[in-house]
């Protein structure tokens, strides 16, 4: 059963309150979606990472620790991509409380990784099963980037499923992931 509404200047007003409230309700969904999608989306400095490695695997930035030189690696690559290393020199220990403690890292999960950030097992936070942790960048479709033992030089590595297989499962590590604000 249909009822017709009256065309009366109290139901035109109590329509333009909804119509207004309709709006005003849309216009808040859009900023909380854009908000959301924003939080996820890569950074300037992500950015600048990524380009710098894929631009630059195979080299070597100045490696002076070979086997145990991730942390040095991941800190120099952040300092020519972006002017200022991440911190804790040579050592995953030092680099997970720069990590950690500074306010231009936010710690994220494992599903939010985007290209140019830092993966990190750090050293000392292991089951003994491994002698050192280890520092990574995440690139693109599961692949990560870091110091090869071998021969000082920035390479793809692992997946994300090798790198926890490897630190997390048989290491026993806590894995972090970091994004540079």
């Amino acid at each position: 059963m249909e009822r017709e509404i009256k065309n009366t200047p109290m139901n035109r007003d109590i329509i333009i309150n909804l119509m207004r409230q309709l709006i005003e309700a849309e216009q808040r969904l859009l900023a909380l979606l854009q908000h959301k999608q924003s939080m996820n989306e890569q950074t300037e400095n992500g950015k600048k990472i990524l380009d710098f490695c894929l631009k630059n695997l195979g080299k070597s930035f100045g490696n002076q620790y070979i086997d145990v030189g991730c942390a040095e690696e991941i800190n120099s690559i952040a300092n020519i991509a972006l002017g200022k290393p991440i911190g804790g020199g040579a050592s995953t220990w030092l680099m997970g409380q720069a990590l950690k403690d500074q306010a231009r890292f936010k710690e994220i999960t494992e599903n939010k990784l985007l290209g140019g950030e830092v993966i990190i097992a750090v050293s000392g936070t292991g089951n003994g099963k491994l002698k050192n942790g280890h520092v990574t960048i995440y690139l693109t479709n599961n692949e990560l980037g870091g110091n090869d033992s071998k021969d000082g030089k920035f390479k793809k590595q692992y997946t994300l499923k090798s790198f926890y297989n490897h630190y997390g499962i048989d290491g026993g590590f806590p894995i972090k992931y970091y994004r540079i604000l």
